[in-house]
């Protein structure tokens, strides 16, 4: 016999209910298992939110989705309104996917768009009619760096021109130094 509860331990546990005890109980015997540390659990997830129509609700920083990739997938606010946006629940996930490759170091060698002047920190990625607008960053903790992907945006074509020069400019700002080290980061595959 089995019994599988789906839910959050940690708030059923402080919930001053029946649950804190059996939570308890659960973690006594080493029963409780967290869907974010299991690549398993984490493609039904995104199976299940894309047959609900619910995907919008992955785009969290504590989403299970992104929980397993390599690099930390930061999502910018304009990339989650243009997300939001999509009629298509099958362009959605095909963008999901993309996130996902992307968070597990996936890079593709084909330049899909053409653009002089772009420093190797902004890249352009096709999806369907649309682009991803996205760079690589660093994220420094106490002792180590870690590559971040930033999405910040998914755009029609003529509108991604304009985003890539904010892009830049935003980027003219950091200093050689730390340019240098998220190239070199990025080569090492950090």
């Amino acid at each position: 016999h089995c019994l599988w509860i789906v839910g959050n331990a940690h708030t059923l546990h402080k919930s001053g209910t029946e649950w804190t005890d059996l939570v308890a109980d659960a973690e006594r015997r080493k029963c409780i298992f967290s869907a974010t540390n299991d690549a398993t659990i984490c493609k039904l997830v995104l199976q299940l939110k894309q047959e609900l129509d619910e995907l919008e609700d992955l785009l969290s920083a504590d989403s299970a989705v992104f929980s397993n990739t390599r690099w930390k997938v930061i999502l910018s606010d304009e990339f989650r309104k243009s997300f939001t946006k999509l009629k298509s629940p099958q362009l959605r996930k095909e963008v999901l996917q993309k996130l996902i490759k992307l968070g597990d170091g996936w890079r593709t060698t084909v330049k899909n768009l053409d653009m002089p002047g772009v420093s190797h920190l902004v890249k352009v990625y096709k999806v369907w009619d649309l682009y991803l607008v996205w760079s690589t960053d660093i994220e420094k903790t106490e002792r180590t760096y870690s590559q971040i992907i930033r999405i910040w945006d998914l755009l029609s074509q003529q509108n991604v021109a304009r985003t890539v020069q904010r892009l830049e400019n935003l980027f003219s700002m950091y200093t050689d130094d730390y340019l240098d080290h998220c190239r070199r980061v990025q080569a090492q595959g950090y």
